[in-house]
């Protein structure tokens, strides 16, 4: 896994999910021409069980803990796990994936990353095709994942200031 990553800049891929033509090219353009970004985040393309399209989602631009924790249907934050690289200094600064999270262990790093405050670098570059079957925990095991989040953003609500936090409680 990750602890074994030898290289300096480190993602992950789901069994299901795959890289996209010129990827890792574009990943490494965007580090060595942005010499600051420590994580990044590109688009992912939505397929089917047969491997066909579906649809595109692009990385929003809300980095802010606040900001992710209150946002609202209008405002949605999306970084899509295969599409989202970084520094391994990083991971081994804030601590590796929280394993013990079954559904939501990128959720939570994104979320870690942000109360270290290190902001995503986004690049429009769709990087990783991510798919959607009956089999898979994403389509299968919704309710899953809402509990997982709303654990997550439960912990990470006590790094709010108060009126936040009480905005917060009061959605949970």
């Amino acid at each position: 896994g990750l602890c074994a990553a030898k290289g300096e800049i480190v993602g992950w891929l789901c069994s299901d999910d795959l890289l996209l033509l010129g990827a890792l090219h574009a990943v490494g353009r965007a580090f060595a021409t942005h010499d600051g970004i420590n994580w990044l985040a590109g688009a992912c393309r939505m397929i089917a069980a047969d491997g066909s399209p579906l649809h595109t989602i692009k990385p929003t631009h809300c980095f802010d803990l606040s900001d992710v924790l209150l946002r609202s249907d209008d405002k949605p934050f999306n970084l899509p796990q295969p599409a989202v690289f970084w520094r391994r200094r990083l991971h081994e600064w804030v601590g590796l994936l929280d394993e013990t999270r079954h559904y939501c262990m990128d959720f939570e790093f994104w979320l870690r990353l942000l109360a270290h405050q290190q902001r995503p670098h986004v690049i429009e570059d769709e990087l990783a095709a991510y798919r959607l079957h009956d089999q898979s925990k994403t389509c299968s095991q919704r309710l899953g994942f809402v509990r997982e989040h709303i654990e997550i953003e439960a912990h990470y609500a006590r790094d709010l200031p108060w009126r936040e936090r009480l905005t917060m409680q009061r959605r949970l």
